[in-house]
């Protein structure tokens, strides 16, 4: 689940907070207050953030709890998950509510009680557009967003433990601790196929005590010096992203003389 996503869906529990709130004050007569609301709603449909929900469709749609009906300004309509329903919501009632409502900033006054008059007819007559069961949408929302991190780790699990399964073929004359050391480095780096979940570098000594490994500090140092000409070399490939590369020859998935070629500097 990406960043941009996980934000959008948390905005969008909002705007059902919104939308209630906004009933609450067409119910009571506070116009302005009710509209002051709608321009709210209108900022935060922001466009990354409906790309962002948009782009999740096909996922949404297989942890949803079963297809969302709504019945709504534009008469009853079925979407995949509640992220569909909810954007499509908000945006319709920004349409048929604010539209109308469009202010000529040219004009040379502002007629404050039109604008409350066809306010008001507006929040009658196009009730349908902002009224949702605000509760049971963000509940929905809420459990497919858990339900679509649920699906994240369990992927990334199965990866971390399929590539680890592949590993342990040390080379002629390499040492049990250097086997280990290479299994370890690439469970921390979410090593898998060429590929890195995590290129943050981690300390020898915070790397050698962490329980799950069998392993020295000083062998971790020797490693290093072995395969990375120290530390420093160790990091630098963190950081010039050639750390893929290595644990894929440390992992035998390579030829080795694609080594010696990668450090090879153009003719």
């Amino acid at each position: 689940m990406s960043d941009a996503f996980r934000e959008a869906s948390e905005a969008a529990e909002q705007w059902t907070l919104l939308l209630a709130d906004i009933r609450c004050c067409a119910e009571r007569g506070d116009v302005g207050a009710a509209f002051g609301l709608m321009y709210q709603l209108r900022s935060e449909l922001t466009d990354e953030r409906r790309t962002a929900i948009e782009g999740h469709y096909k996922r949404l749609a297989a942890v949803a709890d079963s297809v969302i009906t709504h019945h709504g300004y534009l008469g009853s309509r079925s979407f995949p998950s509640a992220h569909a329903a909810m954007l499509e919501i908000a945006c319709v009632a920004v349409t048929v509510l604010l539209g109308p409502l469009s202010v000529d900033e040219q004009a040379d006054a502002f007629d404050e009680a039109d604008f409350i008059n066809r306010g008001r007819r507006l929040l009658a007559e196009r009730s349908a557009a902002y009224l949702i069961d605000a509760g049971r949408m963000q509940a929905s929302l809420q459990r497919e967003r858990a339900k679509l991190a649920e699906r994240d780790t369990t992927t990334q699990n199965a990866r971390i433990n399929a590539s680890t399964k592949r590993r342990g073929r040390p080379s002629k004359g390499e040492s049990d601790k250097e086997t280990l050391i290479i299994a370890a480095l690439s469970r921390h780096h979410g090593y898998d196929n060429g590929s890195l979940l995590n290129d943050e570098p981690i300390a020898v000594k915070s790397f050698a005590d962490l329980p799950q490994n069998d392993f020295s500090a000083a062998s971790l140092s020797r490693f290093f010096e072995k395969h990375f000409s120290g530390y420093k070399g160790y990091k630098a490939q963190c950081v010039n992203g050639k750390l893929a590369m290595t644990l894929s020859l440390l992992n035998r998935e390579l030829p080795s003389r694609l080594a010696s070629y990668e450090e090879r500097d153009p003719d």
